[in-house]
């Protein structure tokens, strides 16, 4: 187990499994977006294909912004010798930059291209919840002791493989969210992954070493548990608005 520690040796490189992982859910989130996102129409189809462009695109600038966030976060040091700082160790938050910079891209798009915003995440959201579950496999994250028999060995001691964790918790919510036959309800796609988002990284923080608490929790259980309510009350939402349209309907 711990050559999930590592990488695989390319001469004098180590392509690390993180790496790996990473562009394996790019890469199959996109086939999610290809493959089950919409309805067979046509104008389902075009839609499809501009937010597939969307994506890709959106993969390209988060790579971008995350080799290039110091010019955010420490600007001086970028300027002073951008091609070295380029290919250096990333800054400190440079996924947050980064995952804000395609945030306002994507927000961009939708009014440049007039598309609902539900209806793009409804796409998007459920190849986000594949990909990051496919990439959790291989970002090995150890958490506190443990005696369990599937912990990771380091030493005399086991510890809990978070990342598995997560990526069970995420693979088993697509798989569920994909076999749902609500997904014609607008927003039903995207308060489920919200809700498959938030659960599991909820749940892996149990599994840490705890930081410091505010009113009884982490700040990033906060926000995790923040983003499981907004996907829950979402889901009410898109549930009690189905309901109101069928009993027009039958009215």
């Amino acid at each position: 187990m711990l050559a999930l520690l590592g990488g695989i040796k390319l001469g004098p490189f180590l392509l690390k499994y993180s790496w790996i992982g990473a562009a394996l859910g790019f890469f199959i989130a996109s086939f999610h977006i290809r493959r089950f996102s919409v309805q067979d129409s046509q104008e389902s189809k075009i839609l499809q294909n501009k937010v597939l462009d969307m994506y890709w695109n959106g993969v390209v600038i988060w790579l971008l912004a995350f080799k290039m966030a110091k010019v955010v976060v420490a600007p001086a040091a970028f300027f002073q010798n951008p091609i070295l700082e380029f290919f250096s160790t990333p800054a400190p938050n440079a996924d947050v930059v980064a995952w804000i910079v395609v945030l306002i891209y994507f927000i961009y798009k939708r009014y440049r291209l007039k598309i609902s915003i539900f209806q793009m995440t409804d796409i998007l959201s459920p190849a986000f919840v594949l990909g990051f579950g496919v990439y959790e496999l291989l970002a090995l994250q150890l958490g506190t002791a443990t005696q369990v028999p599937w912990g990771i060995h380091v030493g005399q001691n086991g510890y809990h493989p978070v990342n598995f964790y997560i990526a069970i918790c995420l693979l088993l919510a697509y798989w569920i969210i994909i076999r749902r036959k609500d997904t014609i309800r607008i927003g039903s796609r995207t308060a489920q992954s919200l809700i498959a988002f938030g659960f599991s990284w909820q749940l892996s923080t149990y599994f840490l070493v705890p930081g410091q608490l505010y009113f009884g929790l982490t700040k990033a259980q906060w926000l995790y548990l923040a983003i499981l309510v907004i996907g829950i009350l979402l889901f009410y939402q898109t549930t009690m608005f189905s309901k109101t349209q069928i009993d027009t309907k039958n009215d």
